[in-house]
Order: C-alpha cells, then structure tokens, then sequence
C-alpha cells in the first residue's frame, strides 16, 4: 500500500514538472568538479567554517561530503584523531610458470616453447583474486558509529588545513538536538578512536587538556580500543602518608 502511494507521488511530482514552462530545467543541479584526489578543482582561499552534507563515511575519521551551497565534492580528514584502519584489498599477481626449452636423452631438443606474455584475459582467469587486508580492531565499529553520527545529515567543518591532495583538514560539528557535538570528542570519549598531539596543534591549551583528560579516562575503563591498555611502568614509589624528615635551612 504504501509502495503504491510513493510511486503516485512520484507520478504527480514528473507531471508537475513536465506540465510547469521551465521546471525540468531549474530542477537541474549542474554540480561542479569533484575536488577529491583532483588539487586543481578545489579553491580553498577563504574556507573557514563550512556548511556540509555527508555523503560518505570512509572510515572513522574521514569522510565525503558536498560543500554547500555550491555542492562541490571534497574529502575532510577530522582533525585530532586516528581512526582504525578499516583494511582493504589488493590485487594478486599470478604466479605462472614459463616453459624453458630442454634437451632430451638423445639430445635432441624438445618441442615445447617459452610463453609468451600473457594477455589480460589470461591474467584474469589465472589470477586468483584479491589479497584480502583485514580490518583493525574495532575498525567497522568505529565506521558504524560515525555512520551513525552524521552520514546524510548536515554538519559544520571548521578547517584546519588543506593538503596538496585538496584534502580538508578540520573540525566536524553535528548537531543531536538542539546541541552541536565535536565528533571527534564523542568518538575519543567512547573509547573508539585516539588523541593525535601534532594534529591539534593548533588548538588552544584548555581544548587540548580536555581532549587528552578524555582519552585517560576511556584507558583508565579500559573502553574498545583500550581494553588490553597496560599504564606505563613508573620507578617512582609512593609516600606514605606517614613520614620522618629533616629540615635543613
């Protein structure tokens, strides 16, 4: 029933817009380049805080969105983090033998011939697929998560740099409720991700304080990535609270 009346709203909307002088052309989006892996199609002078859509979530902390309003497509890299790796695969070469001509007992020489190269049909047929790279621990969860967090959904980027990939680097902000919420804080406080010192250079003391006060805490519960966290052996004895001494002047 309800399949039924989504595909008669479509049926309505296309005669709508077949019916109205001009509709099918300013429902057109001309979008501009793709800036991902592409330097030359990204201007990034004057980006500063940026409203974004999220079109994918790569892995924990980087992402695809379009840039609004003009819906250009770029990478953002969340600053201060390191996301698990979510593994990939490669392709494996084969493995095929060459036939080198050989003398028999009477010494005369064989019939067969080297190969020749191979062509790419017989590279694929020989080949015997894709060398699978497994992913870090926790690495879908922390995907997951982000997934959850803001994939299709409005957030703000406050750029931080850009690399010579047109790559952003920056803050990500999404709003839960009325709140906006650092998704970077959210997924070091939930034991999914760690703090990155020189990423987060540029932050100011109290922020960066905050941040590794929240990655201590998640080590001291041992949370998802620190389940086996081991604190570093210290030489140092405690004090007693009862103690003799000697003042000298």
């Amino acid at each position: 029933m309800l399949a039924a009346v989504i595909s008669g709203f479509r049926w309505s909307m296309t005669l709508i817009l077949l019916q109205s002088p001009g509709a099918v052309e300013a429902a057109i989006r001309n979008l501009p380049p793709s800036a991902v892996s592409d330097p030359d199609n990204l201007d990034a002078i004057g980006l500063l805080a940026m409203e974004t859509i999220v079109e994918q979530v790569r892995d924990g902390s980087s992402l695809r969105v379009y840039l609004l309003p003009e819906f250009q497509f770029v990478q953002v890299f969340v600053a201060r983090i390191q996301a698990p790796s979510m593994g990939r695969s490669t392709t494996q070469e084969p493995i095929i033998p060459i036939e080198v001509p050989s003398e028999d007992t009477n010494g005369e020489n064989n019939n067969s011939e080297s190969r020749g190269p191979l062509t790419s049909a017989q590279r694929i047929s020989a080949s015997s697929g894709f060398n699978e790279v497994s992913p870090d621990s926790y690495g879908r969860e922390v995907k997951h998560f982000t997934e959850i967090c803001v994939l299709n959904r409005d957030v703000r980027v406050v750029l931080e740099g850009v690399d010579k990939f047109s790559n952003l680097i920056g803050y990500v902000y999404y709003f839960d409720g009325e709140s906006a919420k650092d998704l970077a804080m959210e997924l070091i406080e939930n034991g999914y991700e760690k703090y990155v010192e020189w990423s987060a250079i540029m932050m100011e003391d109290e922020a960066r304080k905050k941040l590794k006060a929240v990655e201590l805490l998640a080590k001291k519960t041992k949370l998802r990535l620190w389940t086996n966290y081991v604190p570093p052996s210290t030489n140092s004895k405690a004090i007693s609270d009862n103690f003799t001494g000697k003042v000298c002047l």
